[in-house]
């Protein structure tokens, strides 16, 4: 009898050994990607025009009843669209957000969805196998074996992250990232190409240890604006999208007489001021901004590129920088910051953030102007042609891209092509006065000099501030046309 039990104690020994170790044993890539494909989700982002400018990852954790990403992903969104193939994941509300770790939570429906294990990030080694799936420049749950490559914090006292040697690229953020047997161990975030690859990941305890918050109303100005619906705000982007900024500023104005702590319509007056040339007002609504959420990363963009309209070079870097950091995806800041660089004679700093712009979004046609007017000012024409001409492949129909490429003509003294480009700017943009006084500085090279004074003209009529600038030439032109 005894000699029986023993032989049933081995066997239930046997059984409790291989049982666990089905938990316990590494799975091959193929058995992990098949465990975690069924939980990652597309996640679109679209603006006020309803145009799809942002994409990114999302991880469905189903015992919560959360879809999880990155913050930065859904910043500044009046849409957002959550995808699995071709199927649209229903949720019910954004429950949580913390822009400063760069966190974002969905709750969902009740719908049946699939479960992925978690695991235990507080357990990580350096040097450790893991996987990090994700849609890459659009293309849907592709998988990375790659190794956790440190484990110390980014920011002191405020970010944990892993750091891991996969390359997060454009779309790959709020991807998962699990060990090698399939559990949950992060949530992709972010990468920093400029000098070597660093890409991190925010650990999965962060992330459960969070308490959602109840209010309903969570979609605000941080992802849109508090009262989307208000025909003040629906009329104040309708004027800006027309370049009608007094009427936007009027309408604005009236919808914050409303919504007082809506950040969002704080920077949108600001931008319209901008191109009033009312710096002093913008700098005004982007400080109101700031006072209302001091890590509102679109806010300390938007301040930190008027404060180099004023000069103001240290202050501005302290806000381009963390917005950067809180918002490594955005172009604006990377452009503003390498501006700033190259005012103050940095250079090289300054072609290590376009670069690295270009990397993260190669379609972004301000950075080839940017980095195209640099080469322009160390007379590297060959690349300064390169990156117009780049700008011109993405987009055909924008003047600005002719009326600099003709500019390079008239300094390589290829006087025919350069006009064929104004024109062609002004076929664009009728209206344009930059277009205007460049051609009518061109006639003046060309010795044509009454045909100069009649576009320079004509270019003060669309804008009189040009004509501070350019006086020099308009006089000279004026003379010997007579």
């Amino acid at each position: 009898m005894k000699h029986k039990k023993m032989i049933i104690f081995l066997i239930l020994l046997e059984f409790i050994v291989k049982y666990n170790s089905l938990f316990c044993q590494e799975f091959t890539p193929e058995q992990i990607y098949e465990k975690v494909n069924r939980v990652i989700v597309m996640i679109i982002s679209y603006d006020n025009n309803g145009s799809s400018y942002k994409q990114g990852s999302g991880v469905i954790i189903n015992d919560k009843r959360w879809i999880v990403t990155n913050y930065h992903v859904c910043k500044n969104s009046s849409k957002i669209i959550i995808k699995q193939k071709d199927n649209i994941i229903k949720y019910d509300k954004i429950i949580y957000y913390d822009e400063l770790k760069d966190i974002l939570i969905f709750s969902l429906d009740d719908s049946f969805y699939p479960q992925i294990q978690i695991g235990n990030s507080d357990n990580l080694k350096i040097g450790q196998k893991i996987y990090a799936i994700g849609n890459p420049l659009g293309l849907e749950n592709t998988i990375s074996e790659c190794i956790i490559s440190g484990l110390s914090p980014l920011e002191k006292n405020q970010r944990e992250f892993i750091q891991i040697t996969a390359s997060i690229s454009h779309g790959s953020s709020g991807g998962a990232v699990v060990n090698s047997f399939g559990e949950l161990i992060g949530i992709s975030s972010m990468s920093f190409t400029g000098g070597q690859n660093l890409n991190f990941a925010i650990p999965i305890n962060d992330i459960m240890e969070i308490t959602p918050i109840s209010n309903s109303n969570i979609m605000n100005s941080h992802i849109e604006a508090r009262d989307p619906k208000n025909p003040f705000f629906i009329n104040g982007n309708k004027e800006m999208n027309n370049k009608n900024y007094e009427s936007a500023i009027i309408n604005f104005i009236e919808y914050l007489k409303i919504n007082p702590e809506d950040a969002y319509v704080c920077i949108n007056l600001g931008v319209a001021y901008i191109n009033q040339k009312n710096y002093a007002a913008a700098l005004e609504c982007f400080d109101k901004a700031i006072e209302l959420d001091s890590n509102y990363a679109r806010a300390l963009s938007s301040r930190g590129a008027c404060l180099i309209l004023f000069k103001e070079y240290t202050q501005a870097g302290k806000d381009l920088r963390k917005a950067l950091l809180l918002d490594p995806e955005d172009m604006m800041t990377y452009n503003s910051l390498a501006t700033l660089y190259a005012y103050q004679g940095d250079t090289a700093s300054a072609f290590v953030l376009w670069d690295e712009a270009i990397k993260r979004n190669p379609d972004y046609i301000e950075t080839y102007w940017n980095r195209g007017a640099l080469f322009f000012n160390f007379n590297d024409y060959e690349r300064a042609f390169k990156d117009v001409n780049k700008a011109i492949e993405i987009n055909p129909n924008i003047p600005k891209s002719f009326y600099f490429r003709g500019t390079l003509y008239k300094y390589t003294k290829e006087y025919d092509k350069a006009m064929a480009d104004y024109n062609t700017a002004l076929k664009l943009d009728p209206n344009d006065a930059e277009a205007y006084v460049r051609r009518g500085i061109l006639y003046l090279v060309m010795e044509e000099y009454t045909k100069a004074v009649n576009d320079m003209e004509h270019s003060y009529k669309l804008n009189p501030d040009l004509k501070d600038q350019t006086k020099e030439y308009y006089e000279q032109a004026k003379q010997k046309a007579k």
